[in-house]
Formats: structure tokens, C-alpha cells, sequence
């Protein structure tokens, strides 16, 4: 009995407690429950938060990419237009050049001697022409056949002019290869076909004593030509002045008996880049066909190169078996990329950073 009234008197004692806070248990109970309602609704808040913020970093990222690709692009339209630009000049420098289909286009070109000089050529048009035939021609003069040509075979003949080299044709559009032999062009025409041909005339250009500054004597008798186009090896001076280059070549087996002339130009920047100077060597007996010769080009006025910069020779093959550059080759048993400051290029302007011509620049 006393423990039943001890007990009662716990439980008096804990109602009399609970209800002394002043609150009733259901108004405890709705305020417990508007906080935890208040307490979930912070926590989703929590989380779309933290989602915009996500989604804020996100956007400022994308912002900043589109930003990059919006510079890049513009740096790219502005070399885009500058190539074009370029391209363009260079279009309108060579249009008057470009002959129309069907003709056949004369130039001359004095590469050293006197540019006054006037020199006679014949042009063989056949009985298509009722003028005369025979032309004189100073440095940078053209003479167009001025209609379309049939079919057939041409020829373009200059005179001979003493203390001059035979020129050095050079033969652009033909339809097959044409051959030359002191200063007589012949070319065969097909239907439609148009030919720019240029004489490169000069006289022997002293050279006194010459050093020499970037090379390759490395070889293997490898030999390489492209007949009637331009090959190309790049090279890095280490000196400002470029006064001449020597080139390795073979003479093939149309060769002439009396000896041959041939041309370099150097050009900036990739092979098909500004010519800076041009100039004219002759191989002439004796020598045994099939042997190396250095043919040594002399510019009439140096040329002013930067150190460290690249610079290409081009030379350019008069036509098949006449001559070939001689050069390395990859083979595994030789040695690769003899020369480390320049390449190999071929006439579509294709490096072949393991193969070197045979070169030589002086200063």
C-alpha cells in the first residue's frame, strides 16, 4: 500500500511539474512540429542553394571558355585575313604573268650583267603569223603570241651575245618535257595549253675569296630531281651577308657535251616565299658524266640575311637526265638529318627532316 502511494505521488509530483511550464502538451507538440516543419524547409533551402551555386560556377567556367573561343576565334579570322591579304598581293603581283589558254608567253630576266643590254630572239610560231618573228628583248620585257595557238611544236631561239652564259630557260605549263640547248627552247604545244616561258640571262660574277658558313658534305651518292621544278633545302646563317652557295650536282645523261648552266634563287620564309637574289652557274667540261661537280652560284650584290633565322635554296632542275642534286638518304646504315639547321624539301614544298642536300653558303 505504501509503495502504490509513492508511487502515485511520483506521478502527482511529474503532472503537476510538466503542467507547471505553463504550456500545453498539445501546443508542445505544434510548436515541436513547426520547428521540425522549419528545419526541413532550411534544409531543402540548404540544398537549392548549394544547387545555384553549383550552377553559378558552372555558367562562370562556360562564361569564361566561350570568352577564351571568342579570342581565339578572332586571333584566327585575324590570321585568316592576313593570308588572305597576302595571298591576294601575291596573286596581283604574278597575274600579268599567268598566260592565257593557248599562248605561249616570252620574259626575259637579266640575273647579272648590264639591264640595258637588248638581245634578238626568233620565235617560231610556224605559218600562224604574218609579222615578223624576230624580237629585241631587254631585262623584264614579255612578249605574248597573243591568240591561241594550235597544236604543234614551238621553238624559242636567242641569239648568241658575247661574254654572256647560255641562259637558263625556265619552262612553266608545259604539256610534255621540253629541251633546250644553247638558248633554243623547244616546246610542244597540246590543245588549249598555255606556256610561260623566261630566259634568266647573265654574265660571270667574280667572286674573289669566299668563306664558307652553313653546309652538308654528307652523302651517300644519293641523287634527287624533279625535272623542270624547283627543290628546295633550308638552312640557318650564322653570319648577315650571303654572297653565294655551292650546290653538289651530277650531270645526267642529256647532259650537253659543251656544259650547261642552272639557277638558284633564296627565298624567306618557306620555300615558296620571297626571292632575295638570284643567281647563275655554269657546269662546263671536263668532267666524266655520271661524277659530282660543286657548281658555285655568285650573287652580283650579296644578299642581307638574319642570323638564326631560316632561309631556303631553290634550285631549279632545267629538265630530265640534265642534272640531279646529290644528298643523303635515310637508309638505317647512314647517318640521317646530316645538317641540323635546315631540311629537305621537295617541289611541292614536302619536308624530309632525315635527308640533307649537298650545299655549301659562302660569305
Amino acid at each position: 500500500m505504501k509503495k502504490i502511494l509513492f508511487i502515485g505521488m511520483i506521478l502527482g509530483m511529474f503532472t503537476i511539474s510538466f503542467s507547471g511550464c505553463g504550456i500545453p502538451q498539445e501546443d508542445y507538440d505544434a510548436v515541436v512540429k513547426e520547428r521540425d516543419e522549419a528545419l526541413d524547409v532550411k534544409a531543402e533551402a540548404e540544398v537549392k542553394i548549394a544547387t545555384l551555386e553549383e550552377q553559378y560556377n558552372a555558367a562562370v567556367t562556360e562564361r569564361d571558355s566561350a570568352i577564351k573561343a571568342k579570342e581565339a576565334a578572332e586571333t584566327q579570322v585575324n590570321s585568316l585575313i592576313n593570308q588572305k591579304a597576302s595571298l591576294e598581293n601575291e596573286l596581283a603581283e604574278t597575274a600579268e604573268l599567268i598566260p592565257s589558254p593557248g599562248r605561249i608567253i616570252l620574259n626575259r630576266v637579266i640575273v647579272s650583267g648590264d639591264r640595258s643590254n637588248q638581245s634578238e630572239f626568233r620565235i617560231n610560231y610556224g605559218s600562224y603569223f604574218d609579222h615578223d618573228d624576230k624580237f629585241l628583248m631587254g631585262d623584264g620585257d614579255k612578249i605574248d603570241s597573243g591568240v591561241v595557238l594550235p597544236p604543234g611544236v614551238y621553238s624559242i631561239d636567242e641569239s648568241d651575245v658575247g661574254g654572256w652564259r647560255d641562259p637558263v630557260v625556265k619552262i612553266e605549263y608545259p604539256d610534255d618535257i621540253p629541251c633546250y640547248q644553247g638558248g633554243k627552247a623547244t616546246i610542244n604545244l597540246a590543245a588549249g595549253k598555255s606556256v610561260l616561258v623566261t630566259y634568266y640571262d647573265s654574265i660571270p660574277v667574280s667572286s674573289g675569296t669566299l668563306s664558307i658558313d652553313q653546309y652538308n658534305e654528307t652523302h651517300y651518292y644519293s641523287s634527287y630531281s624533279s625535272p623542270l621544278k624547283n627543290s628546295y633545302q633550308s638552312f640557318t646563317p650564322s653570319v648577315p651577308s650571303l654572297k653565294g652557295v655551292e650546290l653538289l650536282l651530277r650531270p645526267g645523261g642529256r647532259f650537253p657535251t659543251s656544259g650547261m648552266t642552272s639557277i638558284v634563287e633564296i627565298r624567306e620564309d618557306k620555300p615558296f616565299g620571297q626571292t632575295l637574289g638570284t643567281a647563275i652557274a655554269s657546269v662546263s667540261p671536263p668532267y666524266t658524266l655520271g661524277n659530282i661537280v660543286w657548281a658555285r652560284f655568285i650573287f652580283e650584290t650579296p644578299i642581307s640575311l638574319t642570323p638564326g633565322n631560316e632561309y631556303f635554296i631553290s634550285w631549279y632542275c632545267p629538265g630530265a637526265m640534265y642534272f640531279s642534286w646529290i644528298g643523303s638518304d635515310n637508309q638505317p646504315e647512314h647517318e640521317t638529318n646530316p645538317y641540323k639547321g635546315g631540311a629537305f624539301y621537295s617541289s611541292d614544298g614536302t619536308i624530309n627532316e632525315e635527308i640533307d642536300y649537298c650545299f655549301r653558303t659562302l660569305y
